[in-house]
């Protein structure tokens, strides 16, 4: 199971709110699913939120521009191409700066086949990447 991101192969784990923490701060250079779905499938029609460290594996999210293909493999093998349609800066709750709330499109699983990536900033505030297949 892996992401495909600028190139760069970013192995995860399908992990879910109660074990993606940790499974990331064991290992840096590893994604997990946290919110949303608990696991990858590109035919689901949902989101599925991943997360991984910066630095550590997800700081080629720095990288992206809307347009980017985001390419997930999923546990039986089936890729899904995902074109990043948003990047935004919010805080641990999920609220921009002008207090706009996106809680509930990072960790919530409608809004149709879609991946949403998750990485800090700093200590308060976290990078998301949208992206929809």
């Amino acid at each position: 199971m892996q992401l495909k991101i600028n190139g760069q192969f970013i192995s995860y784990t399908n992990a879910g709110q109660e074990n993606g923490q940790a499974i990331i701060d064991a290992n840096p250079n590893e994604g997990a699913t946290w919110g949303g779905v608990p696991t990858q499938s590109g035919q689901d029609n949902a989101n599925t939120h991943f997360i991984g460290h910066n630095p550590g594996i997800f700081k080629v999210l720095f990288s992206l521009n809307p347009g980017a293909t985001i390419s997930v493999t999923d546990v039986t093998g089936v890729i899904t191409h995902y074109h990043v349609t948003q990047i935004v800066t919010v805080d641990d709750s999920g609220y921009t700066s002008a207090g706009k709330d996106y809680w509930n499109q990072i960790t919530g699983t409608d809004g149709g086949e879609r991946i949403t990536l998750q990485t800090c900033i700093n200590a308060d505030y976290n990078l998301i990447v949208f992206a929809n297949a």
